[in-house]
């Protein structure tokens, strides 16, 4: 399957570890790190079981579509025409690969 191949080499918290993460959110990092590595358009009930096949404390559902709404607001991703895809935009890309500082958003705290 392709999606298994795009996540093989996935890492779920490639900045900080679980428990140190400065996101308000704890689906943030892991949602962006998802989509960024895949490069696929995944909707949310396949981001969270793709974060359940690669974490030890996945966040639940309802924590990844508060995250996605944050992020889609933050404009690090996007809808893939209107529907319940979602897609990494190129300034969520540079936050996860730290080429750009996340602090300008609101529901990064550190």
């Amino acid at each position: 399957m392709i999606q298994e191949d795009c996540l093989r080499n996935f890492t779920a918290w490639p900045l900080y570890g679980p428990d140190m993460s400065p996101w308000r959110n704890d689906a943030i990092e892991p949602t962006l790190s998802l989509l960024d590595q895949s490069g696929l358009d995944l909707n949310p009930k396949a981001i969270v079981h793709n974060l359940e096949q690669q974490m030890q404390r996945p966040p639940s559902r309802s924590t990844v579509n508060r995250a996605l709404k944050m992020l889609l607001e933050g404009g690090l991703v996007e809808k893939v025409d209107g529907g319940p895809f979602y897609r990494i935009t190129d300034e969520g890309s540079a936050v996860i690969r730290a080429q750009q500082d996340p602090s300008k958003y609101d529901f990064y705290t550190e």
